[in-house]
C-alpha cells in the first residue's frame, strides 16, 4: 500500500513539472478519426503555401535527405515495361480531385498513397494505418506487406531523365523499387490516452546508394524548433515543406485536457502544409537534421468548392494554434527496431 502511494506521489509531481515547465508538444484527442482517413481531399495551407520540390532546394544537406525518402504504392500500379524499367498509369492530381485552374501541381502523376524514410540501410519507417488499421490481425499486416512497393527518387527530375530513356512520361527505374520483405515493427492504437501509429518495415534488399536519416533516441525538440517534413502529398512527385513549428497545446477547446496532455508522450502538433498522401513522411528538426517524428495526418475537406466553377481550389488558414491540427508521432517510438 505504501508503495502504491510513493508511485502515485511521484506521477503527480512529474505531472505538475511537465505542467510547469514543459515545451513539448501534444495532439488532440478527438480529432483523429478525420486525420487517419486517408481522405484524398486532405490538404491544409498554414499561411504561404511554400512547398517546393525538393531537387530545387538551395541546400545541398536537404536534397540529400530526400534521397531517402520514398512513396509507397501497390504493386498492381507498376507494369514491366523493359529490363530496366516498370511503367505506371496514374492520373493527374488535378484529374484526381478535380481541381481548379492554377491550383500548384495540378499537372503532376500520382503513383502512391503513402510516405516513408530509410533509418537503416534495409530499414524503412511509415506511419501504421499505411499498412493497414487492422492491428490485431498479423495475417492482414503481412498480406498487405506483400503488396506494397516502396519507390525511391520519386520526383519530377527523375521522371524527366527516365522518359529521355524510355520514351514515356510515367516510368520508374527497378533498381530503385523495393519490396516489404517483413513488417518488423507495428502499432496502430488509439484509446483516451494513447496514440500510436508506426511501422517498420524490412526491405527486400539493403539501400546500399541511400543514406539513411539519423533519428532523434533521447529527449524532446524545443517548442520553437523549426522543422520541415518531406514526402509525396496524394502520391504526386516528392515535395519538402519547410519553415513549420511546434504548436503546444494547439486546439484550446480540448474536451478532456487530461488524457490529452498524457497523449502527448507519443504525438505532437505542427503547422507543417501537407496532404494525405504525406502520411508516414519524416518530419525533420532544420536545425539537427534529425528525425522528430512521423507525420500523421490532418484536417479533412480542407479544398473548398467553386460551385461557380465545379472544382476544387486549397484552402489556406492562419497560423493560429486554433488552426494547427497536423499530428505527428514522435519518433522515439521505433529506437527499439534499430540495430
Amino acid at each position: 500500500m505504501l508503495l502504491m502511494k510513493i508511485r502515485l506521489f511521484v506521477f503527480i509531481i512529474k505531472f505538475c513539472l511537465l505542467l510547469l515547465g514543459s515545451r513539448i508538444a501534444y495532439s488532440d484527442v478527438m480529432s483523429l478519426s478525420p486525420s487517419l482517413r486517408l481522405s484524398p481531399i486532405s490538404e491544409i495551407i498554414h499561411g504561404e503555401d511554400n512547398r517546393l520540390q525538393t531537387f530545387e532546394s538551395v541546400d545541398k544537406e536537404v536534397i540529400k535527405l530526400g534521397e531517402a525518402v520514398a512513396i509507397i504504392t501497390n504493386k498492381s500500379k507498376l507494369h514491366h515495361f523493359n529490363s530496366n524499367y516498370y511503367i505506371f498509369s496514374a492520373p493527374s492530381l488535378g484529374e484526381k480531385l478535380n481541381l481548379c485552374e492554377g491550383q500548384r501541381f495540378k499537372e503532376e502523376p500520382t503513383l502512391g498513397h503513402c510516405s516513408g524514410f530509410l533509418v537503416e540501410k534495409d530499414l524503412f519507417v511509415t506511419a501504421g494505418h499505411c499498412i493497414t488499421k487492422e492491428a490485431n490481425s498479423k495475417d492482414q499486416i503481412e498480406r498487405n506487406c506483400k503488396r506494397l512497393r516502396i519507390v525511391f527518387n520519386y520526383n519530377n527530375e527523375e521522371l524527366k531523365e527516365n522518359s529521355k530513356e524510355t520514351g514515356k512520361t510515367k516510368t520508374v527505374k527497378k533498381q530503385n523499387v523495393y519490396r516489404c520483405e517483413k513488417v518488423v515493427g507495428y502499432h496502430y492504437k488509439k484509446t483516451k490516452f494513447q496514440l500510436k501509429d508506426y511501422a517498420v518495415i524490412k526491405l527486400d534488399r539493403p539501400a546500399n546508394k541511400v543514406t539513411p536519416l539519423k533519428i532523434r533516441k533521447h529527449g524532446y525538440p524545443n517548442e520553437n524548433d523549426k522543422l520541415m517534413t518531406i514526402g509525396h502529398p496524394l502520391g504526386i512527385p516528392q515535395k519538402v515543406s519547410n519553415e513549420a513549428r511546434i504548436f503546444p497545446f494547439a486546439k484550446e477547446n480540448d474536451e478532456n485536457f487530461f488524457s490529452a496532455f498524457i497523449k502527448r508522450r507519443h504525438i505532437f502538433y505542427a503547422n507543417l502544409d501537407t496532404f494525405a498522401g504525406n502520411s508516414g513522411s519524416p518530419v525533420i528538426n532544420e536545425d539537427t537534421l534529425k528525425v522528430e517524428g512521423i507525420f500523421l495526418g490532418g484536417d479533412e475537406e480542407d479544398f473548398i468548392f467553386e460551385e461557380d466553377s465545379w472544382c476544387r481550389k486549397a484552402k489556406t488558414k492562419p497560423n493560429e494554434k486554433k488552426s494547427v491540427k497536423e499530428y505527428v508521432q514522435r519518433i522515439k517510438l521505433i529506437k527499439k527496431y534499430l540495430k
